[in-house]
């Protein structure tokens, strides 16, 4: 009797173990489409920036990496276009004066 009991256990959890996989890819996806929503409504150059950055997180967490690495060229683009807008050069590390 016993052995059932934990037969019928270890099954229920399986069943369990598929509805939280259902759950989880449900709220990835929900996650997706918010963070395109999002991209969408973006503005400015710099939010569309930072907007397209989180869209390819979501992917990312959703398990996509085609989607997402879709998203970061789109992230690599928009982050480029803004810099342009607000006349900023790409990134450099500061120099040390004082080993001239």
């Amino acid at each position: 009797m016993r052995q059932i009991a934990i037969f019928g256990f270890i099954l229920m959890l399986g069943g369990c173990a598929n509805a939280l996989d259902a759950q989880v890819q449900s709220i990835h996806a929900l996650q997706v489409r918010e963070a395109m929503n999002d991209y969408q409504k973006a503005g400015s150059p710099l939010d569309k920036c930072v907007k397209a950055k989180l869209v390819a997180l979501a992917y990312e967490a959703s398990k996509d990496p085609v989607s997402a690495s879709a998203w970061h060229a789109r992230e690599k683009a928009d982050c480029e276009a803004a810099m342009v807008v607000l006349g900023v050069d790409r990134f450099s590390p500061p120099t040390d004066a004082g080993s001239a």
